[in-house]
């Protein structure tokens, strides 16, 4: 009988597993760190091999604290450290080069050069983004460029590429399964936000093939025949609405999607300075019938004093004036806190 909900939460700094029970409460946490690897100044990577190994070891971990097999999960979830980027032999399974982290800035001449050749209003029409080397586009392109052969073999369809989300999905399904949502998709400078798919015209700017990218499916999708989903949230009576909280002041500000009207939805967030109305961000949203939430995070640098909200559902435009909740916001306030709305 299914009676856990497991969440995978692989974080930049370490990987966690943590079992929830039906009513939404925490029954244990497994942590382990990650190390972090400096080549040069600028320069932050990660060890997919690494990645994989420790979140098993907490995925077990938690399980074997609580005595729970496999067969008594209702649903895996798996919430992630964005952009960074990771590619692989699809035969063998093997990572072509250490996972470039999202803050990493080796690719920031590069990205200096995509402005300087007129590129910034194409990108940001179609993805929502600013150019910069935070996305994972440039970090692709970097590693087709400096592992011998990388970019023949991406072009006869023997490499793939994923954040976080897709890598771990990949091992955990033994192969079977190389896809992404579209909050990840969206964060990778070549996933068009209007039409919700990747973009052949980006492909060409960074001469990147299509064959090397995931399918990009709904946040609330049931990924494999274990249902391994991406979010797990108690659903809420409510219509669709959008919210942003202050997670904590040195944390970035937490974005839930909530959908209660027995219909899919499609949207788009953005986020304006409330004085100019010049863009800060952008993210694109799909919610299935079924009322499953999805969340993600505004960066640091955007200031809440700063912000309006402007949110697309439908061919309908809302638009307000930035707002939060308390108190500190992480998965257990999340299950806790949206069915009291």
């Amino acid at each position: 009988m299914s009676k856990y909900v497991l969440t995978i939460d692989a974080g930049t700094t370490s990987e966690r597993a943590i079992l929830f029970n039906k009513k939404g409460e925490i029954l244990n946490i497994s942590q382990k760190e990650l190390e972090q690897f400096y080549p040069n100044p600028g320069w932050v990577e990660h060890d997919p091999d690494e990645i994989w190994k420790t979140q098993k070891f907490t995925i077990d971990n938690v399980m074997q604290k609580e005595g729970v097999n496999i067969s008594e999960l209702a649903v895996i979830g798996i919430t992630n450290q964005w952009e960074t980027t990771v590619i692989w032999d699809r035969e063998t399974g093997k990572a072509l080069h250490k996972a470039i982290v999202w803050q990493d800035r080796r690719t920031s001449e590069y990205c200096d050069k995509l402005k300087s050749d007129g590129h910034i209003e194409m990108i940001q029409d179609k993805t929502g983004l600013l150019i910069d080397s935070y996305f994972s586009a440039t970090k692709i392109r970097w590693i087709l460029d400096h592992i011998e052969g990388a970019q023949k073999s991406a072009e006869n369809g023997k490499l793939a590429f994923g954040t976080i989300d897709s890598w771990l999905l990949w091992k955990l399904t033994k192969g079977k399964v190389h896809a992404t949502d579209v909050t990840n998709a969206s964060r990778t400078m070549l996933f068009n936000i209007h039409e919700l798919d990747w973009d052949d015209d980006l492909l060409n700017l960074f001469n990147i093939p299509k064959s090397m990218l995931p399918e990009v499916k709904q946040s609330s999708d049931y990924y494999y025949d274990k249902k391994l989903a991406y979010q797990y949230i108690k659903r809420v009576q409510t219509d669709v609405c959008v919210m942003i909280g202050d997670a904590s002041e040195e944390s970035n500000h937490p974005i839930i999607v909530v959908n209660d009207t027995r219909e899919a939805v499609k949207g788009m967030l953005k986020i304006k300075n409330a004085d100019d109305g010049k863009l800060l961000y952008s993210k694109s949203f799909n919610v299935d019938q079924n009322g499953k939430s999805i969340e993600g995070y505004l960066p640091e640098s955007i200031k809440p004093e700063l912000w309006l909200i402007e949110w697309e559902l439908n061919d309908n435009t809302y638009t307000n004036h930035y707002f939060s909740f308390k108190p500190q916001v992480d998965l257990e306030v999340y299950l806790k806190w949206l069915p009291m709305l």
